[in-house]
């Protein structure tokens, strides 16, 4: 039982990095270990076969963005700040009416963090989509905006600035996986 439960986290880190990638959420239903090497998972009803050693062979090629975040990451997991960036970004697919305010999350943790918005700034080299991160969500008077109740006329809320903000959310995770390594954040 201890093999599986652990099989089992190690896929629910996995699959809770790759929702950063897909947007979209992976659960496991019912992982079950058939021999010492391997194990049967049941993802969403669709069997896959593992070997024990290799979990990470899941995600597929070296080179797989997924595998890239995963490598970053990972190890980082223990970490609480980490843990609740990965919760908000996971909260923001699974509520996308509110997925501005979720992503946000991510910013103010971060700055609550690493101590303030100007550290977070500095430390990350992000001032410039800050402010345009800051503007989508809260300022532009959209469907989804952190201050929606401000505006008497919502826009609809473009692809366009709905990609930015998930990819600066994502960066600003990668970059504190990163800052948690090294003290240096990584382009992505």
């Amino acid at each position: 039982r201890h093999i599986v439960d652990s099989i089992e986290q190690e896929l629910t880190n996995i699959f809770k990095i790759n929702n950063i990638v897909v947007r979209r959420e992976f659960t496991i239903n019912c992982p079950t270990l058939k021999t010492p090497t391997e194990t049967r998972v049941f993802i969403k009803g669709v069997s896959a076969k593992i070997n024990v050693g290799d979990i990470r062979a899941l995600v597929g090629e070296e080179e797989n963005p997924t595998n890239f975040l995963i490598n970053k990451i990972l190890p980082h997991l223990t970490d609480c700040t980490m843990k609740f960036l990965l919760d908000s970004y996971l909260a923001s697919i699974r509520d996308p009416i509110n997925e501005y305010t979720h992503l946000y999350e991510i910013r103010d943790r971060l700055c609550k963090r690493l101590g303030g918005q100007h550290q977070l700034e500095r430390i990350f080299n992000c001032g410039k989509d800050f402010s345009k991160f800051g503007n989508i969500t809260c300022v532009k008077p959209s469907a989804q905006s952190r201050h929606r109740g401000n505006f008497e006329n919502l826009e609809d809320t473009t692809q366009e600035d709905l990609r930015f903000c998930r990819g600066f959310a994502r960066d600003l995770i990668v970059n504190y996986a990163a800052f948690l390594s090294s003290n240096t954040p990584v382009q992505v």
